[in-house]
């Protein structure tokens, strides 16, 4: 049953990522409270607290991400959805999800042609950062990343759901 809330929360999400780039916090606050509910009602209030307990250290793992300007406040929001849904799970779900946002990320790198331009600016990027010896902003152009359109993280966490469904990687 979670497994189905956290697929319905994230093809919510990727609608409304792709009509309106972000992720409303009443999606991500209804599927927390559904699936606290349910785990708690079915699974006993020790099983709960232990789902809090993920959702909390998702967020808390990928704050420093979002302080960078690299994820979006939708995108640990619904990295905490499925710390309380799945649980342990969520490793499973954030390897699946890691590999399709590469496969993503350099599918449309490839096809603007502009693969060895980017990964070179990233390499300056990590360069920056381990020689200040912090996480900086990552430097983009706003308006031509708007226009190219750019990497939608809630595609990659559902194409990982599902990836991870099919291949049995959930317990």
């Amino acid at each position: 049953m979670n497994r189905l809330i956290l697929g319905v929360t994230l093809i919510f999400a990727v609608c409304y990522d792709n009509r309106q780039n972000r992720i409303p916090n009443g999606l991500c606050g209804i599927s927390m409270a559904v699936g606290l509910v349910y785990i708690t009602c079915f699974r006993g209030m020790n099983m709960g607290f232990i789902h809090c307990i993920w959702a909390v250290g998702l967020g808390l793992c990928f704050l420093p991400l979002w302080f960078g300007r690299i994820l979006g406040g939708g995108d640990i929001k619904l990295l905490m959805t499925a710390g309380i849904l799945l649980g342990e799970d969520s490793v499973s779900f954030l390897r699946c999800a890691g590999v399709c946002l590469g496969v993503h990320a350099c599918g449309l790198l490839l096809r603007r042609k502009n693969y060895f331009q980017r990964m070179t600016l990233f390499f300056q990027y990590m360069m920056n950062c381990v020689e200040n010896r912090k996480l900086m902003p990552y430097p983009f152009d706003r308006e031509k990343d708007w226009q190219e359109g750019g990497i939608r993280i809630s595609y990659g966490f559902l194409a990982g759901h599902l990836m991870a469904m099919i291949m049995g990687m959930y317990h």
